[in-house]
């Protein structure tokens, strides 16, 4: 089983994903996974959960909808990849339910079992841009 580390970006560079090989007792030559954009998403790589075919990566300080680009400040955003023969491929993108208008900090705890993934949003419930820090929010 390879081991895996979450690298959060920065102002000068992208996060990743760094996935490290078994080789006999030690580890390997890492291989990176990061969003298809390549644009420094923010934070992504400070939460990640691991299953046997699907990655979860946070990227709590994602800014706006992927589409529009519109949206709270730190609203958070959950990259999903999946693994295929060839390697792990960016599947889709999760963002705050529009039901909850105050999220904020999407995705910055992860933690899933066999068929559910929970997702924390600290500072979640008070009034935008920060919400509030004695609040939060899991959604799955």
């Amino acid at each position: 089983m390879p081991t895996y580390a979450g690298a959060t970006a920065t102002t000068q560079r992208p996060g990743g994903v760094y996935v490290y090989p078994r080789v006999g007792l030690g580890l390997g030559e890492p291989s990176r996974i990061a969003p298809e954009s390549e644009r420094i998403e923010p934070r992504f790589g400070q939460a990640l959960t691991v299953g046997l075919s699907e990655l979860a990566v946070g990227a709590p300080f994602v800014i706006g909808s992927p589409v529009t680009g519109e949206g709270r400040d730190t609203s958070g955003t959950v990259f999903i990849f999946r693994r295929d023969d060839s390697g792990w491929r960016q599947s889709h993108r999760l963002t705050a339910p529009t039901s909850h208008p105050h999220v904020e900090r999407f995705g910055e705890h992860l933690t899933s079992d066999p068929t559910t993934s929970l997702i924390g949003a600290p500072n979640s419930g008070g009034p935008p841009p920060y919400g509030n820090p004695g609040e939060g929010a899991a959604l799955f």
